[in-house]
């Protein structure tokens, strides 16, 4: 019964079904420690175990379309915190920033997710520690 209550606890730290985060002229640095802002959607998917990625990416060179997936492994939740290590990258044919640019994390380097429950629909999403969103139900 402990076991029981306990997972049901955890299972509400974190969505359990896909939730999504809109973000506008969001204000970031990137690889090269250079300054971006990011206007597009963030989706998580907990059954997949993926992390899908779509928008425009703008510096001072102009902007650039972001359309990826990141699948991930090795994956463990606790507390709401979810833990994983990237195990591939899905780059669709639109994307124009290429393979040399990880966003978030490259395949093979570890990636966390922490989620803090705003309301039964709503999560406060950090990714590594450097890029906060809300996430909705879908």
């Amino acid at each position: 019964m402990f076991y029981a209550i306990q997972d049901y606890q955890e299972k509400k730290l974190t969505p359990q079904v896909p939730c999504y985060s809109v973000i506008r002229e969001g204000n970031f640095i990137d690889d090269n420690l250079q300054p971006y802002s990011f206007n597009g959607g963030l989706t998580w998917w907990p059954y997949q175990k993926k992390l899908s990625v779509f928008g425009i990416s703008k510096n001072s060179h102009g902007g650039k379309v972001i359309n990826r997936i990141l699948n991930l492994g090795d994956v463990r939740q606790h507390q709401g915190t979810i833990h994983a290590r990237v195990a591939a990258v899905d780059i669709a044919a639109g994307d124009q920033l290429g393979k040399e640019y990880t966003l978030f994390s490259a395949t093979g380097t570890p990636l966390t997710l922490t989620f803090k429950p705003l309301t039964d629909r709503k999560w406060l999403m950090m990714i590594n520690d450097n890029w906060i969103a809300m996430c909705e139900k879908k």
